[in-house]
């Protein structure tokens, strides 16, 4: 199993990943997008802008975050990082709406 597999896997199983609503979507869209373009610093600090009002988003994020950190294929293509930020309602197994 290749690494991005396993972080999918370990992504999924985040007690977190319970708090994350189909109505987050667009909050996700720009999350995946400012980590893709800006990287895990901005996206950091945006999310610390952003908790008062994400609150059961943002620290499922961060988590998220430090795992990207973690994994070299993420670390060295924000693409896939951006990709797996926009399907973390299908990892929850929720349907899409």
């Amino acid at each position: 199993m290749d690494r991005v597999a396993v972080l999918l896997g370990e992504i999924s199983r985040l007690p977190e990943m319970a708090s994350l609503d189909r109505r987050a979507g667009g909050f996700l869209n720009d999350v995946a997008e400012i980590y893709e373009r800006h990287g895990l610093g901005v996206t950091k600090a945006y999310l610390l802008n952003q908790q008062a009002r994400r609150r059961m988003e943002v620290p499922l994020l961060l988590k998220i975050l430090e795992k990207f950190d973690g994994c070299p294929e993420v670390h060295g293509n924000r693409a896939i990082g951006r990709q797996i930020i926009k399907c973390l309602f299908e990892l929850k197994g929720g349907p899409k709406r």
